[in-house]
């Protein structure tokens, strides 16, 4: 699974924007991913590839035009796929709050008006990258250095990945290719752009004592697995004893 997304250049076709991102698009298929849905706007083209097992309808497209899809594992209100999407669709368009009801591994892209958004895991489990070079944003880091003219090492980068097995700001291990900061909601088109984002995180009650703080988080545990084994029952307590903490 994947999703890439290009800005057009200005009066730029469809077929032309295509043949300039050709490259990039050539390495989903080398993964052995197939195009889930191709979006083509005025100002923008972007892709959603499926997995290559477990594959599900993961975007709705609306009739005015505007669309949302997901990559990854995004969940939503409880809900997973095509019911999860509508209803953070209409919970964004309508300004209700949002980051408390997402859970999940993911990168969602949003279509509202004619202009494209980006919105992953607060966390950044699921890391999306961008171009510096290129108004280019991907999932895979492969299909952005695919069109980077000229390919260095960062050499700090690859020291980090090498000691730590992930990249520890936002530079990668190719120059000119940064992560997106996940605590920001990206805006892609007209022109990419981050604002910051509140955390759906509760503080704490450290100020009442280490029984309380211990029955918080075991309550939240609870809930977010018991969460996970009504979307996959194969996920049980068993499979995963956190979901069993009990204050003591």
């Amino acid at each position: 699974m994947g999703s890439s997304s290009f800005q057009k250049e200005a009066a730029e076709s469809t077929e032309h924007a295509e043949a300039r991102c050709a490259r990039s698009l050539e390495v989903f298929a080398r993964k052995g991913l197939s195009l889930d849905r191709r979006f083509g706007r005025e100002r923008f083209l972007a892709y959603r590839y499926k997995k290559r097992v477990h594959s599900h309808d993961a975007y709705v497209e609306f009739p005015d035009g505007d669309f949302v899809f997901s990559t990854g594992t995004f969940i939503y209100g409880g809900r997973m796929g095509p019911e999860a999407l509508r209803r953070f669709f209409a919970d964004h368009e309508a300004n209700k709050p949002i980051e408390r009801e997402c859970s999940g591994n993911f990168a969602l892209v949003v279509c509202r008006k004619g202009e494209l958004s980006l919105l992953a895991d607060y966390c950044g489990y699921y890391p999306v990258y961008r171009s510096e070079s290129a108004p280019m944003v991907s999932s895979s880091l492969l299909a952005l250095a695919a069109v980077e003219s000229n390919r260095r090492i960062d050499t700090q980068a690859m020291y980090e990945y090498l000691l730590h097995g992930f990249f520890v700001g936002e530079e990668t291990l190719i120059e000119g290719i940064r992560r997106l900061d996940s605590r920001k909601l990206w805006q892609l088109s007209p022109v990419i752009a981050g604002a910051s984002r509140m955390p759906a995180f509760d503080p704490l009650p450290v100020a009442r004592g280490l029984d309380e703080v211990v029955e918080t988080v075991s309550a939240e545990l609870r809930h977010y697995f018991a969460m996970l084994s009504s979307l996959f029952p194969g996920i049980s307590a068993r499979r995963c004893p956190v979901a069993t903490i009990r204050a003591t």
